[in-house]
């Protein structure tokens, strides 16, 4: 999940974050922020390490920009990743339970 803190659908994303991350299991779903400073800060504080990839926001949006092939317009941007690591299912709107069940069968096929 790709959120900053500006985002507002980013951050209801993240007040539903452990329903998404039954949904998305077995699976791990993880929160990439692309801003930093005190918003960000407080966006990600009740989350940890392994839920948070630490990364730079500068880091984060070429990692989306790579993930989404150029193809990312705005937030939330959801990637999900086969076995090998490569993107094989897109959402560049806010996700549900039920779209990250739809993601998955994408990634199966």
């Amino acid at each position: 999940m790709f959120v900053a803190s500006w985002c507002a659908p980013c951050l209801a994303e993240l007040a539903r974050f452990e329903a998404l991350e039954a949904a998305a299991r077995p699976r791990r779903l993880l929160i990439v922020a692309l801003d930093e400073g005190a918003g960000s800060t407080e966006m990600t504080r009740r989350f940890d390490g392994r839920q948070k990839l630490a990364i730079s926001p500068r880091e984060g949006w070429e990692l989306l920009r790579r993930a989404s092939a150029g193809r990312a317009a705005g937030l939330p941007y959801a990637v999900m990743t086969d076995e090998t690591g490569r993107p094989c299912a897109l959402r560049d709107r806010g996700l549900s339970e039920a779209e990250l069940r739809t993601m998955a069968a994408a990634c199966k096929g």
